[in-house]
């Protein structure tokens, strides 16, 4: 009974809403749904439905059982005037029917006095199949309209919709109501009578359903034939589908089957050590085929432009089964993908895999291609590994300085005196912007080793052919480095003493901010033995070395 109700409330919802809202809208599809399911719900207990209208009222009888459907004013007033009195529904009206119905009615509520058509000539062109009505005729006493004979009908006695409203319309105007009189409005209006717990199990089920992978349940059923049948020639069939069906998951981006494929077939190989030679032959050729260049680029490129990046689990699960050769294609398309959100997700999947097996970061950086291992330096100065610290010492000699510059950061990230001793090494790069990063990282983890080649750096007359950024940066490092202990080394240079005093005025500069750094004593007294210096570059520098707060 309460479906009825649901009925006539969406009867008349959606008379309102598809007179102001076009089809395709959400609006329009969400009334229309719900139609559709409180048709369905009624077929499960009747063949057909009859409404019969009173007033603004539809009226029922179930089975006998007479029935208050619920009120619908505005459809009630067009169906009034259209002289339509009863609506006889039928199983297959709710794939359509009611929609035409419902804007039928809503185009005759637009028609002047003028206008040749009406309402039952516009039901009549529509042709119904599964729904007939009932008019009211100023000639005779009622006659019966259908849009078709498909599902043939008893047609209705004249005057019959009368009868069976006059009756209902008795029972409920009667003082002594009848106990078997049923009003759908008393009803709960919810959906379901259920508990809480019950609808949520319900909705997650629903969803797992919906998420359910069409490319998973096929792969599975062959996976599930090969290990079943032994025979093979049936095995040999199995892998043939298997290749055949591999490049439509890739062409469609099927993350989630590729990735179930590639973790069942290594699972399958690695569990079962009776597996002939040509089996398991045929299957590493088929996991081979998943990790290459070739098919990680075609998917990669559909996950880039889906609406929806991928969940990080798929994209993990299938990176920790492929071979070796896939890690660096998935390092090179974290540099090439548009999508953030897609990168990001990469990002994750890399970093989880590279954790598990360190092998492959160091394989990684071990390569030739920039792209590479730059992806594989940013991993590692996530993940400092110390395992893969060798493989990070040979990449100071990197063809690329961009990557002995990116080298830098990570041996200064990840730490340790086997890093720092790099950086020492990387003092005497070639390139002026890797050496004044190594050496700021030296000073950043503290290095103390570092202090004597850095005296030696800051002997060489060669430092006053180094621009002054680097210049600065050495002497910053060795003053916050040596402490008091390197005033005696310090204090000759800014003075313009001994054999390291003779220097140019940007040099003793420098050296006056190193024993700003130094902060001792002895350092503030050899800065105001230069406070009267002739040259106004070292002036400065002392003046401002004085005023630091150390």
């Amino acid at each position: 009974m309460k479906d009825l109700g649901r009925l006539v409330r969406g009867l008349d919802e959606g008379f309102d809403v598809f007179a102001l809202h076009p089809p395709g809208s959400p609006e329009y599809r969400a009334i229309a749904e719900e139609l559709k399911r409180a048709l369905v719900s009624i077929w499960r207990r009747a063949a057909s439905v009859t409404l019969d209208l009173e007033g603004e009222s539809f009226l029922c009888d179930v089975g006998g059982l007479p029935v208050v459907a619920g009120a619908a004013p505005g459809l009630a007033a067009v169906l009034r005037r259209g002289r339509v009195r009863s609506l006889r529904l039928e199983p297959g009206s709710e794939e359509a029917e009611v929609e035409e119905f419902l804007r039928a009615a809503n185009r005759s509520g637009t028609l002047g006095p003028t206008d040749s058509d009406d309402l039952t000539t516009m039901l009549w062109d529509v042709g119904f199949e599964h729904v007939a009505y009932e008019v009211d005729s100023p000639d005779v006493d009622g006659d019966q309209g259908r849009g078709g004979d498909r599902f043939p009908a008893q047609p209705a006695r004249p005057g019959e919709a009368r009868e069976r409203s006059r009756r209902i319309r008795e029972d409920v105007r009667s003082p002594q109501r009848p106990t078997s009189l049923v009003d759908t409005e008393s009803f709960d209006s919810t959906l379901y009578f259920l508990e809480e717990h019950e609808i949520e199990y319900l909705k997650s089920e629903v969803d797992r359903e919906y998420d359910r992978s069409l490319g998973r349940s096929v792969v599975s059923l062959l996976l599930d034939t090969f290990e079943v049948q032994k025979a093979p020639h049936i095995r040999a069939e199995v892998v043939d589908v298997l290749d055949g069906i591999l490049p439509h998951l890739l062409g469609d981006g099927d993350l989630t089957s590729v990735g179930y494929l590639a973790a069942e077939v290594d699972d399958l190989v690695r569990k079962t050590p009776d597996l002939p030679p040509d089996e398991r032959w045929a299957l590493g050729a088929l996991a081979q085929k998943l990790s290459e260049p070739e098919a990680l680029n075609q998917l990669f490129q559909l996950m880039d432009e889906a609406p929806t990046p991928p969940r990080a689990s798929d994209l993990t699960r299938l990176l920790e089964h492929l071979g070796p050769e896939a890690f660096p294609t998935f390092l090179r398309w974290q540099r090439f993908v548009r999508a953030d959100e897609v990168r990001a997700v990469l990002g994750d999947s890399l970093a989880a895999v590279a954790d598990a097996k360190p092998s492959l970061l160091s394989a990684a950086l071990e390569s030739t291609d920039r792209v590479v291992v730059d992806g594989a330096l940013r991993l590692m100065t996530t993940l400092k590994r110390r395992e893969c610290v060798g493989a990070l010492r040979a990449l100071s000699s990197f063809p690329d300085s961009g990557v002995r510059r990116s080298l830098v950061d990570t041996l200064s990230a990840v730490g340790g005196s086997a890093c720092c001793g790099e950086l020492v090494h990387m003092m005497s790069d070639e390139d002026a912007e890797v050496r004044v990063a190594s050496v700021r990282a030296l000073a950043d983890r503290r290095y103390r080793h570092a202090l004597p080649h850095l005296q030696d750096v800051l002997r060489q007359p060669e430092l006053s052919d180094r621009d002054l950024i680097e210049q600065r940066a050495l002497f910053e490092a060795y003053g916050g480095l040596a402490g008091a202990e390197g005033v005696d080394f310090l204090a000759p240079i800014l003075l313009g003493k001994g054999r390291t005093g003779r220097r140019s005025a940007d040099i003793r500069a420098c050296a006056a901010v190193a024993l700003g750094l130094v902060g001792a004593p002895r350092a503030r007294e050899t800065l105001r033995k230069a406070e009267r210096d002739a040259d106004p570059v070292v002036r400065n520098a002392v003046t401002r070395a004085l005023r630091l707060d150390v």
